[in-house]
């Protein structure tokens, strides 16, 4: 069993999160709202990705500030956005958590390294 301790350690020497865990049926790397929030106090520089709408991003659960807004419906056109960030993690976000796992499905298949951010907008406003 792998101790709190232990973790840290692991993640202070890959410098990136671990990953909660990851969805078997569809191998989608996840990580929880509440280490989410703790990265988003301790980094910098983050690079997430909202694929809500741009009308939900100006809705009542708003918007990290700093994101990169692509909805999903337009993800598999615009997706070379992000190739300048093909060698970073990718923090995708939606309203639940749903779409962004679709998100993250595409943008891994191109190549990139991307996570879904578990809960989306609405756990990240709780």
């Amino acid at each position: 069993m792998i101790t709190s301790r232990l973790k840290k350690i692991i993640s202070a020497i890959n410098g990136l999160p671990l990953f909660v865990k990851s969805n078997s049926k569809h191998n989608i790397p996840l990580i929880k709202m509440v280490d989410f929030k703790e990265l988003l106090k301790k980094e910098t520089g983050l690079i997430i990705v909202d694929v809500r709408t741009p009308e939900e991003l100006s809705g009542s659960l708003g918007k990290i500030p700093g994101v990169i807004n692509i909805p999903l419906q337009e993800l598999n056109e615009r997706f070379e956005e992000l190739n300048k960030f093909k060698q970073k993690t990718i923090y995708i976000i939606c309203r639940s958590g749903n779409r962004s796992g679709i998100a993250v499905n595409i943008l891994n298949s191109k190549g990139f390294n991307s996570v879904n951010v578990l809960g989306g907008m609405i756990k990240y406003n709780k």
